[in-house]
């Protein structure tokens, strides 16, 4: 199961469409400044092996993704009233 699974919207075409808009929301400096903002977060990528061997036994640089994400589905993407992405195909459309 991928760290993207939970957020991710369902149906393939729109999963595609999602995937492509966090990849542009994750390079937006206005989005990453509202949600850093918003959350408190100021994580940044690591830049150095070291760097990048902490946050892997720190587990920090997932901890940021997934609230990234449910971020971004909250104020990029939109969600539901059960705090799913939109566009998730109702269980009776049968995914």
């Amino acid at each position: 199961m991928s760290i993207f699974d939970p957020y991710r919207p369902q149906h393939p075409l729109v999963a595609q469409a999602w995937v492509d808009c966090l990849r542009w929301a994750a390079t937006e400096p206005d989005i990453i400044a509202a949600f850093q903002t918003q959350t408190g977060l100021t994580w940044q990528p690591p830049r150095t092996p070291m760097d990048h061997m902490i946050d892997q036994t720190t587990g920090a640089g997932e901890a940021v993704t997934r609230q990234f994400l449910a971020w971004f589905n909250k104020h990029v993407w939109g969600v539901d009233e059960a705090g799913q992405p939109t566009d998730r195909p109702q269980e009776s459309e049968g995914a």
